[in-house]
């Protein structure tokens, strides 16, 4: 279960639980609060799903997710914030 197939459905939960929280970001300065409520709904769903994978605990599977949450959401998060905040202008 720690294949190929298995390993890029958890990249593409990754990229999609980060495209969300950047999405969400963009729209706190919009005044558009219900899809501010959706976008918050769509990450907590992702968050809760990922929490459901994990609490199986299988080694192989925990490993991979892990790994894939980790550079795939919040190591491009965490450069992307450095980058831009000491951005020259």
């Amino acid at each position: 279960m720690t294949g190929l197939p298995f390993v890029m459905y958890f990249a593409f939960l990754s990229c999609r639980l980060r495209d969300l929280v950047l999405k969400l970001n963009k729209q706190i300065n919009v005044d558009d609060q219900r899809q501010l409520v959706n976008i918050n709904e769509d990450i907590v769903d992702d968050i809760l799903y990922i929490q459901d994978i994990l609490s199986l605990k299988v080694d192989k599977i925990n490993y991979c997710l892990i790994n894939c949450v980790y550079y795939y959401m919040i190591m491009p998060m965490c450069i992307n914030s450095l980058i831009t905040r000491y951005e020259v202008k």
